[in-house]
């Protein structure tokens, strides 16, 4: 019996049950097959497409030197990243803006410097796909970057 609570979708169908017996994917796939879109490849690739779900296919790590400088490129600019993470090695404050010129007074995230072999760490918002620049508050370690795109 379906859950009265649930939400629904145009048929009345319970999402909790479609869900359920296939995931959001199965759930994707079968609103594709019953309606007029004509996917260019599989059900599920057009269901993903539809609702921009496609995962990382590719990772790709780096490391950035620290560097006092206002405008240190982490990572460029890429319209294919869905995601990243910066993890500062370094033993100063790392400033990080998603943007150009990082700076202690200009700045998206801190990150506190290695302390005890312990880094902080930052995960990109997904989807921005812009510079992201660092500055540290001296030029001591690196930043560990790594790039997730299609």
């Amino acid at each position: 019996m379906a859950n009265p609570t649930s939400p629904q979708n145009s048929n009345n169908l319970d999402l909790d049950l479609l869900i359920l017996s296939g995931g959001l994917t199965g759930y994707l796939k079968r609103a594709v097959e019953g309606s007029n879109i004509t996917p260019s490849g599989s059900p599920y690739q057009a269901a993903a497409e539809l609702v921009g779900l496609i995962g990382a296919a590719t990772s790709a790590w780096s490391s950035v030197a620290a560097g006092t400088a206002a405008n240190t490129t982490v990572l460029a600019a890429n319209t294919a990243r869905l995601g990243a993470t910066i993890t500062n090695n370094g033993t100063a404050i790392m400033y990080i803006n998603l943007g150009t010129a990082a700076a202690s007074n200009r700045f998206t995230a801190t990150l506190a410097p290695l302390a005890s072999g312990i880094a902080s760490y930052y995960e990109v918002p997904f989807r921005y796909t812009g510079i992201i620049t660092g500055s540290w508050s001296a030029a001591n370690g690196s930043a560990y970057v790594v790039e997730l795109t299609i």
